[in-house]
């Protein structure tokens, strides 16, 4: 299930308080992967690392652009538990992207990491160091 944790197309739509437990809990308990959309609210647009951080909320996978190429750079991501790219460990090529591997969108999307929140990206549950 694909949520944005704050929609942001349409009007600034913020969910209820418990929305995206909510979420989390109907996904896992129907085995079903949680993926935050959070391009227009990661990096810190909403006063934390991430949208979903507002109720404390580890999805399976999020996306991630915008802030992420430090306003200058189109830049994507693809970030989740370890588990869920699995799939790729036999075949790796499984899925690769037109414009993967630019050295300067690279460049300018290491640079936010390497702010004060990094040491919260690199401790995050999504992230191989979280639990």
């Amino acid at each position: 299930m694909i949520v944005e944790p704050i929609q942001g197309e349409g009007g600034i739509r913020v969910p209820p308080e418990g929305y995206l437990r909510g979420v989390r809990e109907l996904t896992r308990e129907k085995g079903v992967l949680m993926i935050a959309d959070e391009v227009q609210t990661g990096l810190g647009r909403t006063g934390r690392l991430f949208g979903v951080d507002w109720e404390g909320v580890s999805p399976d996978l999020m996306t991630l652009a915008k802030a992420l190429g430090g306003g200058v750079m189109p830049i994507g991501a693809c970030v989740g538990r370890r588990e869920v790219f699995e799939v790729f460990k036999n075949n790796p090529l499984f899925h690769s992207s037109t414009f993967g591997g630019n050295p300067l969108a690279a460049a300018a999307a290491w640079r936010p990491l390497r702010s004060p929140w990094r040491r919260t990206c690199r401790a995050g549950p999504w992230s191989s160091a979280g639990t």
